[in-house]
């Protein structure tokens, strides 16, 4: 196998709950680090932007460019604008992945009679008026786009809905399912972030919370897998699962006792 030279890191349930850092998340960062790892993070959620969450990290201790950031809105937008570059979106979501697409340079609309493509992202703000727009949108010659896949996301104090709540509606109110579910575990996002590092798969480590989402995709390509039991999966999901992680962590503090080097 390849010598590990970087690690792919998911953010909502690893290294923290919304605005909490989860205890001692930045010395895992600093283990893989300290050991020559690059790191690279990301995330399922669109509801924040790479600088944004540059800042969050900052104000945890943790320092990281914002190259070093990609989410399911800017791995949504980057596809679009490499496989639809004429297209123009009309978006059910919120003001960040807005902005996102508008830096990418993806046309937007809230004219669904104007939109060829209709992008479902979570919502916090989703309203009557919105699930109107999405149904006027999707024909039959509309291209229909999810984010991410995730029907839940970590947060302080339980579970929250995420994006496929929205996703979800507009499927059974139109009757078609996505042409498109991009974010993690889709093979175009794990493209995307190897391109992004310049490295194979099998020279990297997919660290994250999810069972579905991280360790599918990882295990997909060939990255050794480490799962940290800090986010949406129990004990009793991994007993009951098919798919395994190569490594299993109650938090990145653990990473130490992986022996992690290069």
């Amino acid at each position: 196998m390849a010598e590990p030279r970087a690690a792919i890191i998911d953010l909502d349930g690893t290294v923290y709950r919304e605005d909490q850092m989860i205890l001692n998340a930045d010395r895992g960062i600093n283990i893989l680090r300290t050991a020559g790892l690059e790191t690279l993070f990301l995330t399922n959620s669109a509801l924040d932007s790479p600088r944004s969450i540059q800042q969050k990290l900052s104000d945890f201790g943790i320092q990281v460019d914002t190259e070093h950031i990609l989410t399911s809105g800017v791995i949504t937008a980057k596809y679009l604008a490499e496989h639809y570059p004429d297209s123009t979106s009309l978006i059910i979501g919120e003001e960040t992945i807005g902005k996102v697409f508008e830096e990418v340079g993806i046309a937007q609309t809230n004219d669904p009679a104007i939109a060829d493509v209709l992008v479902s992202s979570l919502d916090r703000q989703i309203d009557y008026h919105k699930f109107t727009k999405a149904l006027r949108t999707l024909d039959e010659e509309t291209l229909f786009v999810a984010t991410n896949p995730d029907r839940t996301r970590p947060g302080r104090d339980g579970l929250l809905p995420s994006t496929r709540a929205i996703t979800g509606a507009i499927e059974a109110m139109c009757q078609r399912q996505p042409d498109l579910v991009l974010g993690k575990p889709a093979k175009s996002t794990c493209e995307i972030a190897l391109n992004q590092l310049g490295l194979s798969a099998e020279e990297v480590y997919m660290i994250g919370d999810r069972l579905d989402t991280d360790i599918v995709m990882g295990n997909a390509v060939g990255m050794t897998t480490i799962l940290v039991t800090t986010g949406v999966t129990t004990e009793e999901m991994l007993n009951e699962a098919s798919v395994q992680p190569d490594h299993i962590i109650n938090s990145l503090s653990q990473l130490s006792e992986l022996n992690i080097s290069r």
